[in-house]
């Protein structure tokens, strides 16, 4: 068996994030508050790749969890209130129009750029018009001297597809950007990209 099958038990998964991003936890949440201060999030909320919990939980907000993996279901379904379920970012099984903000919150690094695309338009299908998807996605250091833990914990990273902010953005529909922002969400240094995107 080797390291990222062992991940996929949800509580192991859960222990390596605690390990490999200290921090991660407050600077997330940090994060997603002040997302939610910019914008109404409704109440019909999709989380894709959502995995055992999803970082919504932690203020309050319950979303319909969407995650290929049935473990991860399976553990998210018996901690949440609104159920989630198994399911592919680029083939997502819900009515159109179905929510008012779709959630990915470190997803993309795990997808190539293909699916990257037709898990946008199919996040962009389940969205309501005027509604927002919110993407925050880890990205490689671009100085990998100055920030050379972060960048070797990237490069180790179980997502096969870590990009650096250029290579993210330039899968992204530009012209419906309302917001984006690099931060560094950990005490080891990780950095993400986020983004709120108009439906």
């Amino acid at each position: 068996m080797n390291l990222y099958n062992i991940l996929n038990n949800p509580k192991i998964y859960n222990l390596s994030q605690l390990i490999l991003s200290p921090g991660a936890d407050k600077g997330i949440v940090r994060e997603i508050n002040n997302i939610v201060s910019l914008l109404t999030v409704g109440k019909n909320i999709l989380d894709v790749g959502s995995g055992p919990e999803s970082w919504l939980w932690k203020i309050n907000l319950y979303p319909v969890g969407l995650d290929i993996s049935s473990k991860y279901i399976e553990y998210f379904n018996n901690k949440s209130k609104i159920k989630g379920i198994v399911g592919s970012a680029d083939n997502i099984p819900l009515k159109k129009d179905s929510f008012d903000s779709v959630w990915s919150i470190g997803l993309f690094h795990h997808l190539p750029d293909k699916v990257v695309y037709e898990s946008l338009r199919e996040m962009t299908r389940v969205c309501r018009r005027g509604g927002n998807i919110i993407i925050i996605d880890g990205v490689i250091p671009d100085k990998i001297l100055k920030y050379f833990i972060p960048w070797i914990l990237r490069k180790f990273d179980r997502g096969k597809f870590m990009r650096n902010e250029n290579e993210l953005m330039n899968l992204m529909p530009i012209k419906r950007i309302k917001f984006k922002k690099r931060t560094v969400y950990s005490h080891n240094g990780l950095e993400a990209i986020i983004l709120i995107i108009n439906c």
